[in-house]
């Protein structure tokens, strides 16, 4: 991956005292997710531990987080909120696109519902969706992946 305005020196991306590719320190307020916790159909390493972590301060606003570990470092950070108010979820959204887009350029990729920026050291894909749970008012989502390059050298996890 190339550099989209970055430079190469500069760490992917810092959530708090969270980064890309350091190790997970003072493990006391998170809770580890057993594998049958973490969503259906998504790909899982040998070695991996995913945590639910306190929430953070990012783009201005509060998140729920996320983080994926393999090998004691930080390969994956996962932010998102939600909303009823889907004006909040666009400000939300339109918040996380300008830092990024100020930081990496133009998105690599882009299709309304899901931008990229490639980066030296990863990539940060940002995602909206809404739901309407029968009988419920309809929620909107906002997701920030901040993923590790390595992660194209970890095995994947075989589910005999």
């Amino acid at each position: 991956m190339g550099t989209r305005g970055k430079r190469s020196d500069e760490p992917l991306f810092l959530v708090e005292d969270y980064e890309i590719d350091k190790p997970l320190r003072d493990l006391e307020n998170f809770e580890r997710l057993r594998n049958a916790d973490q969503p259906v159909g998504q790909i899982s390493f040998e070695d991996e531990q995913i945590y639910e972590a306190p929430t953070v301060r990012a783009f201005d606003r509060d998140w729920q987080l996320t983080l994926g570990v393999v090998q004691d470092r930080i390969y994956k950070i996962a932010l998102f909120r939600s909303s009823r108010d889907r004006n909040q979820a666009r400000l939300d959204m339109f918040a996380v696109f300008g830092v990024c887009k100020s930081l990496y350029g133009q998105p690599t990729d882009d299709d309304g519902l899901i931008a990229v920026w490639d980066a030296e050291d990863g990539n940060v894909v940002v995602q909206t969706n809404a739901i309407n749970p029968q009988g419920e008012a309809r929620e909107y989502f906002v997701h920030v992946f901040l993923t590790s390059r390595r992660v194209r050298n970890f095995r994947v996890r075989s589910h005999v």
